[in-house]
């Protein structure tokens, strides 16, 4: 399915061309940023398109760049999420329990909002809609909406410690330390932390996150070829690593490579 992410500004003064520039940017260097760590593509595969511009109200119209052979990567809906989501955390409609946003994708976002923010009584609406016309994702901001968002970002870039550039490693060899989950039900308690090690970065154990619930599910799930339960194999990982002045703190699991798990102890 192709879906499109359909941005509708409902301005009530008008907007001006570099305005409007600059809120698209943000969201190009968002949407950049996002599918370089979700996905690993390179440069020249993280850009967006304007498929269509409509009359009345502003109407834009955007689409993933084509990338031969990753088509079967809907890069648009998972993008829409993720910014619908990220836009309902700083507006305070649903928290995200434990958010790791960088400043850049802080600047990114408030930028993304600043014209409507600016416009008392106008509105943004973000949709992702596929074939036929069907919404995937719909959210509406007003202007206050889109003030609070500004202001929630500004709040929480000033709780940032200033961030390491993001290294990002492919096809990494990654194990469990250990699995609160699977180790205590209790999932409220704060002493419970999910735990790996992947040596390449560190012989110590660090905290770690995924992605997305599907790669948690595999990577926590008994693999029928092997014989060995989840937690005593090796499996192989898109990561980013996430460092604090120059200190690692977590290890963000962005893709497992599930087919090529396997048991560290056959030399076979």
């Amino acid at each position: 399915m192709t879906h499109r992410l359909v941005l509708k500004f409902d301005n009530k003064s008008p907007i001006e061309l570099n305005a409007l520039t600059n809120s698209l940017n943000a969201l190009a260097k968002e949407y950049d940023t996002f599918t370089r760590s979700e996905f690993g593509y390179a440069k020249t595969n993280r850009k967006l398109e304007i498929k269509k511009l409509e009359q009345g109200s502003i109407i834009i119209e955007l689409a993933a760049l084509a990338i031969p052979k990753m088509q079967e990567i809907n890069t648009i809906l998972t993008f829409g999420k993720y910014l619908t989501e990220a836009l309902n955390h700083f507006v305070g409609r649903n928290k995200i329990l434990e958010p790791s946003f960088s400043k850049n994708s802080c600047n990114n976002l408030s930028n993304f909002v600043d014209t409507m923010a600016n416009d008392s009584g106008s509105k943004i609406s973000i949709q992702v809609v596929g074939n036929n016309n069907t919404i995937s994702v719909g959210e509406d901001y007003n202007s206050d909406n889109c003030s609070i968002l500004q202001n929630n970002i500004y709040k929480y870039q000033k709780t940032l410690i200033e961030e390491d550039p993001v290294t990002i490693g492919f096809k990494e060899a990654f194990y469990w330390f250990s699995a609160s989950f699977a180790n205590n039900p209790d999932k409220n308690s704060g002493k419970n932390v999910d735990k790996g090690i992947i040596e390449k970065y560190d012989t110590r154990p660090h905290k770690v996150i995924f992605a997305n619930d599907i790669d948690k599910t595999n990577i926590t799930s008994s693999n029928p070829s092997l014989k060995k339960d989840w937690q005593e194999l090796m499996y192989i990982v898109n990561v980013e690593v996430v460092k604090i002045q120059g200190v690692i703190k977590l290890y963000k699991i962005i893709h497992i490579h599930y087919n090529d798990t396997f048991d560290p102890q056959d030399d076979t």
